[in-house]
């Protein structure tokens, strides 16, 4: 069992019940063939996630919405579960048949219910994964303690909310620019803290790692804007707010609001809601923004337009379904990549201005708009180091992205 320190396993915090009333014997026995001596979740539900691809999946996002889960299972707990892969090795003398998968539960909407459960597996090519989801039904309550590896954090020395994994950190920031930048990582850790710490100079490489991005006037790494009639339109007019809506252990998602955001064209305002996703030991986030009161316009992401040091070039990397650059873009005049992924069905073209590579997004109005951006620098432990290595990424992170997992809930046994 991964659990975040040496000092809650001896706590106590291995074998720590759900707090419930006692269970009949008869009850438990469908739990002992994963936990024994400590545990009390009576019932289980199966879940088959399948990859129907010839790819590899790695770490592969997982999310199960709560209402799925009790149409099946009308008594599922998500404030008492825990999730079992029962062919992984287990990692602690009292598990048996499996071993236990870090995951967390979701109040998406703040409304102080659980919305969403969130794992990850790993999965070969055309392979199925039955995991099981224990729980205890009622009021049982225990808070899941995994050793972090997402982490969100709003801080006034980032200028806006940040967001990273293990591999990678973002901010966005949250003034007319919205632009989003990079924190590179030379070691996989959490950095945000770090970087949030009076008199810490992020702009300087320490074992944390630094802000590898200059922005200026571009919108960074992924950040975004509308877009009619040729020109860009930040929102330099407009209410602001962010709120973490997950730190992790395994996503940590970041969401911001734009209330009457200025759109410029007799007087229209409108409103825009964007939630940024990003997963355990995975470089790229997931961008989804609505905008609500304006159907004319498109919505744009991109990437900026750097000027690079004498007697070297930016590569432009463009295939289906992406976007990137290449080359010596960072803070310290090393190579950086930046890419944004996109659906093709999505795509209403491709374009630029003065300062960004531009892609422009349909369907502004009338459902979210869904894209992906990622950073890769030269200097990561075990990191990509070439242009080729960065379209080839790219190009995998499309396929991954637009191909999604099946999900088959099963009724209780």
């Amino acid at each position: 069992m991964r659990r975040a320190t040496i000092l809650s396993t001896i706590a106590g915090i291995f074998v720590m019940p759900c707090l419930s009333q006692a269970q009949p014997e008869e009850s438990r026995e469908q739990a002992r063939d994963w936990y024994e001596n400590g545990w009390t979740y009576s019932q289980r539900i199966a879940v088959t996630v399948r990859n129907t691809t010839s790819r590899e999946r790695p770490d592969e996002p997982v999310v199960l919405r709560v209402g799925d889960l009790q149409e099946e299972a009308e008594d599922f707990n998500p404030h008492c579960f825990v999730v079992v892969d029962p062919a992984a090795e287990s990692d602690h003398e009292k598990e048996s048949g499996g071993n236990d998968v870090p995951s967390q539960a979701d109040d998406l909407d703040g409304d102080g219910q659980v919305d969403e459960i969130a794992f990850e597996v790993g999965l070969g090519p055309r392979e199925s994964k039955r995991v099981f989801l224990y729980y205890e039904p009622g009021d049982a309550s225990r808070p899941l303690d995994y050793v972090p590896q997402t982490h969100a954090f709003l801080s006034p020395r980032y200028e806006g909310p940040g967001w990273e994994s293990n591999i990678i950190a973002y901010r966005l920031y949250l003034d007319a620019r919205n632009a989003v930048d990079v924190f590179g990582k030379v070691e996989p850790m959490l950095s945000l803290s770090t970087f949030a710490t009076p008199g810490h100079d992020y702009h300087q490489l320490s074992d944390a790692g630094m802000d590898v991005l200059h922005i200026g006037e571009a919108l960074g790494a992924g950040g975004f804007a509308l877009w009619r009639d040729g020109e860009l339109l930040k929102p330099e007019e407009c209410g602001r707010s962010a709120r973490i809506v997950a730190r992790g252990p395994i996503r940590a998602i970041v969401e911001v609001a734009y209330r009457r955001w200025a759109a410029g064209v007799g007087g229209r305002k409108a409103d825009v809601t964007a939630r940024f996703t990003i997963w355990a030991n995975h470089r790229w986030t997931e961008q989804r923004v609505v905008v609500e009161g304006l159907r004319d316009f498109r919505a744009a992401t991109g990437l900026p337009k750097t000027e690079l040091p004498a007697g070297r070039q930016l590569r432009p990397l463009r295939g289906k379904g992406y976007l990137g650059t290449w080359g010596a873009q960072s803070d310290l005049n090393d190579d950086l990549g930046l890419g944004v992924v996109y659906r093709t069905s999505d795509l209403a073209g491709v374009t630029e201005d003065d300062f960004n590579h531009l892609v422009l997004f349909k369907g502004i109005g009338t459902k979210p708009i869904v894209w992906w951006l990622v950073a890769a620098w030269e200097q990561e432990t075990d990191g990509i180091t070439t242009p080729a290595g960065f379209a080839s990424m790219l190009q995998g992170l499309e396929a991954r992205l637009t191909e999604r997992v099946d999900i088959a809930i099963e009724r209780p046994e």
